[in-house]
């Protein structure tokens, strides 16, 4: 931020001499009117309005990147939202098959098949 600060006040003093070196007078021939003035006073005005230009300009680009800078973090909050919603979920199937596991293992102690458990389950429904 300093190196910009820097070349902007060397380019002002830059500008600033070549304004007072060439101050002749000068006629500006505007569109419906025409204009008598120093050339100083025509280049400062001219560095000026450039300068009022590029800060416009980067004043709205910086506004628009950080709406964009904002849409993208609550996108983020929602994804990880979600991630942790998937994440609950997995731990809850792998829960849930452990219990089958178990179950399974717990049957094949007693030396029952568990598909013909399963079978005969359904056979009562």
């Amino acid at each position: 931020m300093q190196f910009n600060f820097i070349l902007s006040m060397i380019f002002a003093l830059f500008v600033a001499i070549f304004a007072i070196v060439n101050s002749e007078p000068v006629t500006i021939n505007l569109f419906f009117k025409t204009i008598n003035s120093n050339m100083a006073v025509v280049i400062f005005f001219s560095t000026a309005l450039g300068g009022l230009i590029v800060f416009l300009f980067n004043t709205f680009t910086s506004f628009r990147k950080n709406r964009e800078i904002k849409s993208v973090s609550k996108e983020k909050t929602s994804v990880e939202l979600e991630l942790e919603k998937a994440k609950e979920t997995i731990e809850n199937y792998e829960k849930e098959i452990d219990t089958y596991k178990k179950e399974i293992e717990s049957l094949q102690k007693k030396d029952i098949d568990p598909i013909t458990e399963v079978l005969e389950d359904t056979e009562e429904l």
